[in-house]
């Protein structure tokens, strides 16, 4: 008696572990015509890739800052001078809507009936809007 193994082409295992494997050959592929690409077109410009530009001249004001900034300072400071704005609106931001939304929420546990209706309102209407739009 002879022992066979059926062929493995039937198998749908085997198909699910070549379909990711030509997947992740074929974003391999992608990925280095990419970077081949990008190499060559700043080669063509004289450009060097890499993070040398953020010690050149950023020669542009940020209009409200912390930190001491002008036009002839370098990149790196303006991202600083970015990240901290940035910052500041994220926290102010979180801290007002905390205040508005524990207002609103106990607004709405009020027995009077205005403070519930104007909480109620309120939510309704910040709710079914669209963020873009608010």
């Amino acid at each position: 008696m002879t022992n066979t193994k059926p062929p493995i082409w039937p198998d749908y295992r085997f198909w699910q572990i070549a379909v990711q494997c030509i997947a992740v050959i074929l974003v391999i592929a992608i990925v280095a015509i990419l970077w081949m690409n990008l190499n060559r077109n700043l080669q063509q410009l004289g450009m060097k890739f890499g993070f040398d530009f953020l010690q050149q001249e950023a020669s542009f004001d940020i209009g409200e800052t912390l930190v001491n900034y002008k036009p002839t300072d370098t990149y790196i400071l303006a991202l600083w001078v970015g990240l901290i704005n940035s910052l500041r609106v994220a926290i102010a931001g979180i801290l007002l809507t905390t205040i508005v939304g524990i207002t609103a929420g106990i607004a709405s546990l009020f027995d009077n009936w205005l403070v519930r209706n104007i909480s109620l309102v309120y939510v309704e209407v910040f709710r079914n809007t669209p963020l873009l739009l608010q």
